[in-house]
């Protein structure tokens, strides 16, 4: 049988499109299937995130979650601002729950109308840590209920997150330590 000359190129070529292709789109973002609401309140440490532009030059960074008398969450994100000599600064938003039979997928909500996905990906039985994030995986954000998270842990959370089609090339770790409240 004679090769054409194309053949060789056009199967590696549309080889490697269905790679692209299947890479692209086979892992979808999935949240935890229900959210205790309640017990996740309170104090979550950064351990690692994605840069974000809203985070530029902070370490230190927690959140904390509170419940608000309409059924929503007051958030209030803090961190040390490092290029201003670690002077601890804050935001307050809020959260809420679009849908309550998926409560693990929220919306936040901190400068004006803008809200953003807040999709809780991974959460830890006792909910000691958690792992969020965004449907287009362009946010990743590791945490924890102390300013520190095992090394096994953590390599467990990336896994989740590579599973899911995040690309962990960006991630950074937070710094915890030396913090000013």
């Amino acid at each position: 049988m004679k090769k054409s000359f194309f053949s060789v190129p056009l199967r590696t070529i549309g080889s490697l499109s269905c790679l692209i292709s299947t890479a692209s789109f086979a892992s979808e973002v999935t949240a935890i299937k229900e959210l205790d609401l309640q017990q996740y309140l309170g104090t979550w440490y950064e351990i690692a995130s994605f840069p974000a532009i809203f985070q530029a030059g902070c370490s230190c960074t927690k959140a904390q979650y509170s419940a608000n008398n309409d059924a929503s969450v007051k958030v209030l994100n803090s961190c040390n601002v490092n290029f201003l000599g670690g002077t601890p600064i804050s935001f307050t938003g809020s959260a809420r729950i679009p849908d309550a039979s998926q409560n693990s997928k929220l919306k936040v909500r901190f400068f004006g109308s803008f809200e953003a996905d807040y999709w809780v990906l991974a959460l830890a039985p006792d909910y000691s840590y958690a792992m969020v994030g965004t449907p287009d995986k362009r946010f990743l954000w590791v945490l924890s209920r102390e300013r520190t998270l095992s090394n096994d842990v953590l390599a467990q959370l990336k896994e989740t997150a590579q599973s899911q089609g995040f690309d962990l090339a960006s991630l950074r770790s937070t710094k915890q330590t030396e913090c000013k409240e």
